[in-house]
């Protein structure tokens, strides 16, 4: 590699040791950028904006829309976030959230599978490289967990998360993810307390999570409870009409998967 040639030569130059730190943080610097420059994916405009803001910074060289692409360097020479995301990689992992998204939208099959495999590799290169004290630690083992879960490895979607649980106990993604897991088992009661935990750490103002609540809710037969929830996920803009369409007819039927 080009860069370890460079390393090489350099450090028979004994040059002195303050020069010498400087270029050595500027030749990783330089293998850091053709480690990004190597990961090839492009993010429509849809799928930028719905990433978290760190990944939009994460994912400026990415975008074709050179407008936002200005933006959020911008942003990233001012947000702190900049070191972190060349230490991660963090490109790989907020890449691999929104082929996550991707891959649930398209049928079982080889496509679906493949993007799967891309998701846990994209992700693993990001979380296994971050401390996981990190809070972003917590949205990289969310994202792993749920790719597991698509891929019906369970197992290892509870793994991710109760390793990453001990370290974010009060993280609501993680009691989100659990909560997912749960209901696609159909274990309505774990699932109702899961996402019951992750409302009380979002302080009730996370509207997903208010739905998904009142969605479990429904399926366990707290119709009451599903009321306020759909009432409360409307009123924080949360666009999905399935919940209330449920609640109007009767008896339960089964909930559809996706809504």
């Amino acid at each position: 590699m080009d860069y370890l040639v460079r390393l090489h030569k350099f450090r028979k130059l004994r040059l002195p040791q303050c020069n010498a730190r400087r270029l050595l943080a500027v030749l990783m610097l330089f293998s850091l950028s053709q480690t990004g420059l190597a990961y090839n994916f492009t993010p429509t405009d849809m799928e930028f904006m719905a990433s978290s803001e760190i990944c939009k910074e994460a994912l400026a060289d990415k975008t074709p829309n050179l407008d936002l692409a200005r933006i959020y360097k911008a942003k990233g020479q001012r947000s702190g976030w900049g070191r972190l995301i060349w230490q991660v990689g963090g490109w790989h992992y907020c890449g691999g959230a929104i082929k996550l998204n991707r891959a649930k939208r398209l049928p079982s099959g080889k496509a679906r599978d493949t993007l799967l495999e891309q998701v846990v590799n994209n992700t693993n290169y990001s979380y296994s490289r971050i401390a996981k004290t990190n809070t972003w630690a917590a949205d990289m083992a969310f994202t792993l967990a749920m790719a597991y879960e698509e891929m019906g490895e369970v197992d290892k979607a509870m793994e991710v998360l109760q390793e990453i649980e001990k370290y974010h106990p009060d993280n609501p993604a993680i009691k989100t993810a659990y909560g997912l897991i749960y209901y696609a088992q159909n274990e309505y009661d774990q699932a109702l307390k899961e996402f019951a935990a992750a409302n009380e750490f979002s302080k009730g103002e996370n509207a997903e999570i208010v739905y998904f609540l009142g969605l479990t809710a429904y399926k366990s037969g707290n119709l009451e409870l599903a009321e306020q929830c759909a009432t409360k996920a409307e009123a924080l803009g949360y666009p999905l009409p399935g919940l209330k369409r449920l609640l109007s007819e009767a008896p339960i039927s089964e909930a559809p998967t996706q809504h």
